[in-house]
């Protein structure tokens, strides 16, 4: 792996680190609004699927050693093994098939980069509602609506606003030479 490599992993695993700092409690409900989502797709869409993914284990890693990067300052093996670490485990495998969805296309257009992101979205709703479920023993249906229902509206919002960051961005991360180009991952 080389030095560039490197460091963008580490700058997005901390640009992971600030947005999940940006978390709002929702009454009644046991997951905050956070930016990670933003963090996470962003990362996936400019690094495209093996950056991206390293990206999100060393951000996982490093709550896990204790490091306060997990939503609200909070870190441990609690986390992970509570009602909201089916999330933060998500995120590696998430940002892998987005990742590897924009990497894909040729040209990287709005909607390429809006329906990577959905479906690495599937993974993190997947995941994150069966940890929820399981741990908080909810059934399926009270599951679903805490830990997904509550969120489409502000994910999708999200997910929009990523998806017109991450084309531009991208194309000039690109000619700076500081991300290869897609092509160049077809393999």
């Amino acid at each position: 792996m080389r030095l560039r490599d490197l460091v963008l992993v580490a700058l997005f695993a901390g640009l992971m680190a600030v947005l999940a700092q940006i978390s709002i409690a929702v009454p009644l409900l046991p997951v905050p609004i956070t930016l990670q989502v933003v963090g996470l797709m962003l990362t996936a869409t400019l690094l495209g699927g093996r950056l991206s993914a390293l990206a999100m284990v060393v951000y996982v890693l490093l709550g896990l050693i204790g490091a306060p990067v997990y939503a609200g300052g909070h870190s441990g093996l609690s986390v992970l093994l509570g009602h909201t670490g089916g999330y933060l485990l998500s995120y590696p495998f998430a940002a892998l098939l987005t990742g590897w969805l924009v990497q894909r296309r040729p040209t990287l257009g709005y909607g390429g980069a809006l329906l990577a992101t959905v479906a690495g979205m599937v993974i993190v709703y997947a995941l994150g509602t069966l940890q929820l479920g399981l741990v908080l023993h909810l059934p399926l249906l009270k599951a679903l609506w805490a830990g997904t229902g509550f969120f489409l509206a502000f994910d999708a919002i999200k997910l929009l606003a990523v998806a017109a960051i991450a084309v531009p961005v991208r194309s000039q991360l690109i000619r700076a030479g500081l991300v290869p180009a897609i092509a160049a991952h077809r393999g």
